[in-house]
């Protein structure tokens, strides 16, 4: 029986330039009349359009952000987990070094960088969360995520040396024509990590729990839970790791991932 739906977001139930299908909602509101518990487990950071997306589906349930570093109950934060000190400076320094693009996300879900990717403000337009120039060894919070973007030759021989630093997890995503995105995240940090966390509070079991995703953010949760479910525009890792595979957003896939875990109650 599945009674907890992680639910990722870009490309899952929010099309980048369409919003969310009306198909979305109507199977959400499908899976609260059933009882079935809907968390938001996304790498958007806290706050913004995503939070919004969150307080709709599930006012006063758990939510992920920023890859399951920062958890909310409601609009609430109520658990995260933090980059060390000193794995936080050794990755600014890296980025100075090198004169890499980077930026970072705060527990209060701000970005921050000195040396911007050429995308970010507007990317932080469509996350509905600030951005601020600064001087990142003065950082004032907590750092719960980190991102380079830059030329895929340039990042294949720095890879080792960056990714060396410790205490941090790495994804890797190509994007545009060569550009690499390489995401860093606490140890041990995933979407996988944040659903069992909820998992206990809700005195459930993982095998009583459903993700749908596309991205290889999800995997390790597809991997985890009891029923993992795979967008047809997922990357390939993921529609080989899933329990089942459904169409694209646009065909109403989130929809019918909805319905497979309502089949298991």
């Amino acid at each position: 029986m599945i009674r907890l739906i992680g639910v990722d977001l870009d490309w899952t139930f929010v099309h980048p330039s369409q919003g969310v299908p009306p198909s979305a909602w109507q199977a959400v509101e499908e899976a609260r009349a059933a009882e079935v518990r809907l968390a938001v487990v996304t790498g958007r950071p806290f706050g913004g359009y995503g939070l919004e997306y969150a307080l709709r589906m599930e006012p006063q349930g758990y939510h992920a952000f920023s890859n399951g570093s920062l958890i909310a109950q409601g609009a609430t934060l109520v658990h995260s987990v933090a980059m060390p000190p000193s794995t936080y400076r050794r990755m600014v320094l890296h980025s100075r070094e090198q004169d890499l693009p980077f930026y970072v996300s705060g527990a209060s879900g701000r970005l921050y960088s000195e040396n911007p990717p050429r995308e970010l403000h507007r990317f932080a337009e469509r996350m509905g969360v600030s951005y601020r120039h600064i001087d990142l060894l003065e950082l004032a919070e907590p750092c719960v995520g980190g991102v380079f973007v830059l030329d895929g030759r340039l990042w294949s021989g720095l890879r080792e040396s960056i990714t060396a630093v410790e205490g941090l997890d790495w994804l890797e995503y190509l994007v545009g024509e060569g550009e690499v995105v390489a995401v860093a995240d606490p140890k041990g940090i995933s979407k996988a990590s944040a659903l069992r966390w909820m998992a206990e509070r809700y005195g459930l079991a993982m095998e009583e729990v459903a993700m749908i995703g596309d991205s290889l953010n999800d995997l390790e949760a597809i991997k985890q839970v009891g029923l993992g479910i795979a967008m047809g525009n997922a990357e390939e890792p993921v529609r080989e790791a899933a329990s089942a595979v459904v169409s694209d957003l646009e065909e109403g896939g989130f929809a019918q991932a909805v319905r497979l875990c309502l089949a298991r109650r």
